[in-house]
């Protein structure tokens, strides 16, 4: 209101400039008892300190003064933790796509300043510099440090450490904490993936010896893998490129990453591969996670079972079914075709005509170093088209039919005949992945 400055309207830019070396933000001036307006000296005086000055009427309710402050904090409030969620929601983010280097260097834009994670033999596990300053050097008078320990692993323990020429704020202060919890998580990694490292050796071991493995150890391989009920569906994807099988997997690992899955895969062969769902996705959402590239397999789901139970047996016959189909086809669960093929009868006669086609081929390709196996089995596959056949193998169609003319002399077969190439097909089909022709 101006009391002390009666008659003495020039002291305000001392007493302004007084305030501003205080830290005070902005000055409310109460007209109406000693000025009527509020003076020029302290307006002149404010805006030289780029202080905020506003005009209190006599009239005005102290109260109501009060309550507009207190909005505002509680907007200001509301708005900073609203920055500090989307701060905290960022560096997760960074945690889990670009590890402990990415999370520091974020969380050294965020608050302006230098970060380090150090352990407790001053060992520099990530860094992030700022401005000239480093949180591995001890600071001066005039630096601002802090230092804040992290969670304990037996003897060992980390320290999140920042320096800056200002002081932090306390919502920064939860945001290091915020990240040195990631961090806290992102260095026990290396622990998990050991454990999980000396289950795996164990049952290479078991393997290795012809050992039957310990259910712990199959539990917990199949944990991540299995769903709440501990089932898995079994299913195979096979192609007639080798480079294909990569290409399908690499999608598909892809596709799992992105839910915190991981992949589970065994090859059978170049184009042959056994892959383990949860059994709780369906025929459809598999698909989905094969992508655009189903095009170029032929794939066999089967039905969701306890992972005790998955045998040579089920996954023989899935194989079977697959080489079945056309290619870009999947069969489900709820049908599986040629189940007579497994008739001990019938696998003695394919067996047989086996040796006098198939087998042949086989000899020839590794005398010759020829390709006259996968030439005949991508020629039936693709319905007797010569020119998908050349496509899918990557050569002119006149090699093919070079190949198939060749095929027809050793194997003394008419391949324009439909009834023979569909005996033939179903002889390869009839063939276990891990088996080479002249097998039964």
């Amino acid at each position: 209101m101006g009391l002390g400055f009666e008659g003495n309207a020039d002291g305000f830019g001392d007493y302004v400039r007084t305030l501003k070396r205080a830290g005070v933000a902005a000055i409310g001036f109460g007209t109406g008892l000693i000025f009527d307006a509020v003076p020029t000296q302290l307006i002149d005086g404010a805006r030289a300190e780029d202080m905020a000055l506003f005009e209190v009427p006599h009239d005005t309710a102290f109260l109501s003064i009060t309550e507009a402050v207190n909005r505002e904090f509680s907007k200001r409030e509301s708005l900073m933790q609203e920055e500090l969620s989307r701060k905290q929601r960022n560096a997760t983010q960074a945690a889990i796509t670009g590890g402990i280097d990415a999370l520091i260097e974020l969380a050294s834009r965020d608050l302006g300043c230098a970060v380090a994670i150090i352990d407790n033999d001053d060992r520099v596990v990530a860094r992030a510099n700022r401005d000239g300053l480093d949180a591995t050097v001890a600071p001066d008078h005039a630096q601002h440090h802090i230092h804040h320990r992290m969670l304990s692993f037996g003897e060992r323990f980390h320290s999140f450490v920042t320096l800056s020429n200002s002081s932090l704020t306390p919502l920064d202060r939860q945001y290091i904490k915020h990240v040195a919890g990631l961090a806290d998580l992102l260095l026990q990694r290396p622990l998990s993936l050991r454990r999980a490292r000396a289950s795996l050796n164990s049952l290479a071991l078991s393997v290795l010896l012809g050992l039957d493995a310990q259910p712990q150890h199959l539990t917990r391989a199949f944990s991540r893998i299995a769903d709440s009920r501990g089932m898995i569906r079994p299913v195979i994807i096979h192609t007639n490129v080798d480079k294909q099988s990569a290409r399908l997997l690499n999608g598909i690992d892809e596709a799992l990453s992105k839910s915190d899955r991981e992949l589970c895969a065994l090859s059978l062969d170049s184009k042959t591969t056994l892959v383990f769902f949860r059994g709780s996705r369906t025929p459809e959402e598999i698909m989905e996670l094969v992508g655009a590239r189903r095009e170029f397999a032929r794939i066999a789901i089967g039905a969701a079972l306890e992972w005790e139970n998955i045998d040579a047996t089920i996954v023989d016959a899935l194989v079977t079914t697959a080489k079945s189909l056309p290619l870009g086809h999947f069969l489900g669960p709820e049908s599986s075709p040629l189940k007579w093929i497994h008739d001990a009868a019938v696998r003695q006669a394919l067996d047989h005509r086996a040796r006098e086609t198939l087998s042949k081929l086989a000899d020839h390709d590794g005398a010759h170093h020829n390709d006259l196996v996968q030439t005949l089995v991508t020629y039936l596959y693709s319905g007797a088209n010569a020119k998908a056949t050349a496509a899918t193998l990557g050569v002119h169609r006149h090699t093919i039919r070079g190949k198939l003319t060749k095929i027809e002399e050793i194997c003394e077969v008419d391949l324009n005949d439909p009834v023979t190439r569909a005996e033939l097909l179903i002889v390869a089909v009839s063939r276990h992945a891990h088996e080479k022709p002249t097998q039964n």
